[in-house]
């Protein structure tokens, strides 16, 4: 059990803040392609944009398990922060259902993150 809280989970937070904008960026370059009449340029894009949103789904199901366990392992360290789980994990298992509030979660969470753990090992 001890190896769970070894893996890097905050890239996978990481991940599942940017893959989602990423996500919707190229859907909004198509659309653009698609009205100036670029025909070859939608057909990778979209292709593109087919592969990106298979992971979109496995990510943002992750996401609350991946912030329960980054918090464990920070909790574990000697930091001044002690953040509390339910203001991170709430509103993440909300972000299951609301679209785009894992992104704002997960900036808040990634930003504090760094804020009070910069220097040390996590």
């Amino acid at each position: 059990m001890r190896e769970m809280f070894d893996f890097q989970w905050k890239f996978l937070i990481i991940v599942a803040v940017i893959v989602p904008i990423t996500w919707l960026v190229l859907f909004g370059i198509t659309v653009s392609f698609g009205i100036l009449g670029y025909a070859y340029s939608i057909i990778i894009l979209s292709e593109v944009l087919f592969w990106i949103g298979i992971f979109i789904p496995i990510l943002i199901l992750l996401f609350p398990i991946a912030v329960y366990f980054d918090l464990k392992k920070i909790r574990r360290t000697d930091t001044e922060w002690n953040p509390n789980s339910l203001l991170y994990i709430i509103p993440s298992i909300l972000g299951l259902f609301i679209p785009f509030l894992i992104q704002i979660i997960g900036l808040i969470y990634l930003y504090n993150r760094r804020r009070f753990t910069i220097g040390t090992d996590v």
